[in-house]
C-alpha cells in the first residue's frame, strides 16, 4: 500500500484549458494526414480544413467544459488537514490499492490555479495587441501607397483575375520607397501592394507569376482565413499546439498559392525564378504587416522551389481544385474533435491524471475500530479517545495478533483505511469534527468523492504517479466483496 505523501497536486481534466489542449492535440495530426492524402488544391475548403485545429478546440471547450481554468487542486492527507481545523470539507480523493482493498483518504484543501489565469491573460493580451498593431500598420501603409499607373501591369492583373474567376479586379498599389516585396490584402476591397522596383527586377513572365500568386491568395480568401486563424491562436496563446497549427496553415496556403499560380500561368519555372529574385532582394519579413500574405513571407524557400521544379519536370501534377474531399475531411475532423472533448469532460467516465508527489509503497498506518461480536459499533467508540486506536501493519496483512502501536493525534497522520471499514471511518470523522468544531459540515454531504487507482507500480521510481480517476459514491464504498 502507499503511505501518505505530504502534498499532492492534481490536475482537473474537464476544464476548458485542458479540453482545448487535448482536442488540439487530437485534431492537428488528423488534419495533416488527411491533407497529405488529398494532396491537391482546395481553395477555401482546404484552408478551412487546416483551420479546424484552431476552431474546433474552442468550440469543444465552450460546449463541454465544467470549469474555465485547469484548477490545480492541493490535496492533503485527511488526518493532518482535519487536525489543522483550517479547511472545509470540499471533496475527497481516495488513492486506492485494489490489490489489498485499501484506500488513502485525501481532502481538497485549496487551489493554486489562479496564477494560470494571469499567465493566460497576459500572453493572449500581448498577442492580440500585436495583431491589432499589425492592422494599424497595414492601414497606414495603404494610405502611404499610390495607385499603380503602369498600363501593362493593370492589364495583366485584369487578365489573371478573369482566369481566377474573381468578381472584382483587385486594386494595385505601389508601396512607398524602401518597402520591398509584394503582398495581398483582403477585407471589403482586395488589394495587391507591390514595390515599383519589381517592374525593373522581374521580367514579364516572372512578374505574372508573382501577381498570379497574390490573386490565388485573394481567390481562396487566404487573407481573411489566416487573420481569423490568428485571432483563434492569439486567444489561446498559452497552447503550443495552436502555434504549430497556425504555422502549418500559413505554410499550406503559400504552397497552394504557388500551385494555383502555376495553374493560371502555366509557367512553373517563371514562378520559381520570381520567388528566387524576390528573396535575393532581401525582403524583410518584418515589414510585411500580419494581416497580409506576401509572395516571400514564410516557409523554407528551397522546399517551395523544389515543388515548382517538380511540377516543371512532370513529377508533380497541377490538379484543379476539388472541394468535396475537403468537406468530408472537415466533417470527420470536427466529429472526432468534438467527441474527444465530450469524452474528456464526461464526469461518468474514468479519466487519467498525473499526480505530482505521488505516494510510495511502504509501511502504512491502517485505521481500525473495535466492534462487538455482532459487528455493531460500541458506545464507547463515539468518544474521541476511541478514535486513537490505530494499528501499524504492512499492506495486505491483518492487524489481528499484533501489538497495537498508537498513532499521534486523535486521527493519526496519513491513516489508510480498508474499504470494508470506510463507512465506519466516515462516521468517526464526522463525530470527531462535530465535537471539535471543525467547519465544513459532514463528509456524507459531499456524496461523491474521487477514487484514484495507480497505473504505475511503486518500483517505477518516478516523482509523479499516473492514476485512473473514477467518481465514487461514499454510500457505496466499502459494501463490495469483503476480503
Amino acid at each position: 500500500m502507499t503511505a501518505a505523501a505530504p502534498t499532492i497536486v492534481a490536475l482537473e481534466t474537464d476544464s476548458a484549458w485542458v479540453v482545448i489542449l487535448v482536442v488540439s492535440l487530437v485534431t492537428l495530426p488528423i488534419v495533416l494526414v488527411l491533407r497529405k492524402l488529398i494532396d491537391r488544391p482546395g481553395g477555401v475548403m482546404s484552408g478551412l480544413l487546416l483551420g479546424l485545429p484552431l476552431a474546433v478546440p474552442l468550440a469543444a471547450a465552450a460546449v463541454f467544459h465544467h470549469a474555465v481554468l485547469p484548477e490545480i487542486a492541493i490535496l492533503r492527507p485527511a488526518g493532518p488537514a482535519l487536525l489543522e481545523r483550517s479547511q472545509e470539507f470540499l471533496q475527497l480523493m481516495l488513492v486506492a490499492d485494489d490489490r489489498v482493498r485499501i484506500v488513502m483518504p485525501y481532502i481538497l484543501s485549496g487551489s493554486a490555479g489562479s496564477w494560470l489565469l494571469v499567465i493566460g491573460l497576459l500572453s493572449s493580451s500581448f498577442m492580440l495587441l500585436r495583431r491589432g498593431a499589425g492592422r494599424i500598420s497595414l492601414a497606414r501603409l495603404i494610405r502611404r501607397s499610390v495607385p499603380a499607373d503602369d498600363k501593362a501591369l493593370l492589364e495583366t492583373v485584369a487578365r489573371l483575375a478573369f482566369i481566377a474567376d474573381l468578381t472584382r479586379v483587385p486594386e494595385v498599389l505601389f508601396l512607398p520607397d524602401g518597402v520591398p516585396g509584394a503582398f495581398a490584402t483582403g477585407g471589403r476591397k482586395a488589394r495587391i501592394l507591390m514595390s515599383r522596383r519589381l517592374l525593373e527586377v522581374l521580367d514579364s513572365a516572372e512578374l505574372e507569376g508573382v501577381l498570379a500568386h497574390e490573386i490565388a491568395h485573394i481567390k481562396a480568401r487566404d487573407v481573411q482565413l489566416v487573420f481569423a486563424a490568428g485571432i483563434f491562436r492569439d486567444m489561446v496563446a498559452w497552447n503550443p499546439i495552436a502555434h504549430l497549427a497556425y504555422r502549418r496553415l500559413v505554410w499550406d496556403r503559400e504552397l497552394e498559392a504557388d500551385r494555383r499560380s502555376v495553374a493560371m500561368t502555366g509557367r512553373p519555372l517563371a514562378v520559381a525564378s520570381g520567388l528566387l529574385k524576390l528573396s535575393a532582394m532581401r525582403t524583410r519579413v518584418g515589414l510585411t504587416p500580419r494581416p497580409a500574405l506576401g509572395f516571400v513571407r514564410r516557409g523554407a524557400l528551397s522546399h517551395r522551389v523544389r515543388q515548382l521544379l517538380a511540377i516543371a519536370d512532370g513529377r508533380r501534377r497541377v490538379a484543379s481544385p476539388r472541394r468535396t474531399p475537403y468537406v468530408i475531411a472537415g466533417l470527420v475532423t470536427a466529429a472526432v474533435g468534438l467527441h474527444a472533448g465530450a469524452v474528456l469532460a464526461d464526469e461518468d467516465r474514468p479519466a487519467l491524471a498525473l499526480v505530482w508527489g505521488a505516494p510510495r509503497a511502504e509501511n502504512a498506518t491502517l485505521w481500525t475500530r473495535p466492534t462487538r461480536a455482532g459487528g455493531a459499533i460500541p458506545k464507547s467508540a463515539a468518544r474521541p479517545r476511541s478514535m486513537r486506536k490505530a494499528v501499524r501493519v504492512r499492506a495486505g496483512e491483518t492487524p489481528s495478533g499484533r501489538p497495537p502501536e498508537f498513532s499521534r493525534g486523535p486521527l493519526g497522520l496519513g491513516i489508510a483505511v480498508r474499504e470494508r471499514d470506510f463507512d465506519r471511518w466516515v462516521v468517526a470523522i464526522e463525530q470527531w469534527a462535530r465535537r471539535h468544531g471543525v467547519p465544513g459540515g459532514t463528509l456524507r454531504e459531499l456524496r461523491v468523492s474521487w477514487r484514484a487507482v495507480p497505473l504505475l507500480d511503486d518500483s517505477s521510481g518516478l516523482p509523479f504517479g499516473v492514476y485512473r480517476i473514477e467518481s465514487q459514491w461514499l454510500e457505496k464504498l466499502g459494501r463490495g466483496p469483503q476480503k
